[in-house]
């Protein structure tokens, strides 16, 4: 099975303390039938650092919000995906900058696959059944979104 790991409450501060509301469950809607899905929430700072790294380490996608747990995604393997949530507003010191905290890091690991997403007002407050029945087209991306990277994933030995 392709792993998801989804890091809920991953950063501590105000904006980037956030909760993947029903993530996994749109994800098993949607993507379910198509893979084998082994979908992993978790709060990483519960965890101790074997345990984070022992769960990234066979995960084919990491999705988090920036900052704080996101960085246990440098230990993903080689083909992996990362889906990173920001907040387009700055913030504390800065609050008319766009947020960058993990860019240079994180854009600079080439054997991950590394996609930036502007933070919704609202993070998928309802499970969806079926296509966007409820105008999400937030949430209608990042499905769309993983799919290509699951497809590109179980593609691999192809090569």
């Amino acid at each position: 099975p392709y792993r998801i790991i989804i890091s809920n409450f991953s950063s501590d501060k105000g904006p980037r303390t956030v909760s993947f509301n029903h993530l996994a469950t749109n994800i098993r809607n949607r993507l379910g039938h198509k893979y084998e899905l082994d979908i992993k929430e978790v709060v990483l700072h519960t965890m101790s650092i074997k345990e984070q790294v022992q769960l990234t380490a066979d995960a084919a996608i990491f999705i988090s919000m920036c900052g704080g747990g996101a960085v246990t995604s440098m230990f993903l393997p080689k083909g992996a995906s990362l889906l990173l949530y920001y907040t387009a507003a700055g913030h504390g010191r800065h609050p008319n900058t766009p947020a960058r905290l993990d860019w240079d890091l994180l854009n600079n690991i080439g054997y991950i696959r590394v996609h930036w997403l502007p933070k919704p007002r609202q993070m998928f407050l309802k499970p969806i059944v079926g296509q966007n029945e409820n105008g999400n087209d937030d949430l209608d991306f990042v499905l769309n979104l993983l799919d290509h990277e699951l497809d590109i994933i179980s593609h691999f030995d192809d090569y």
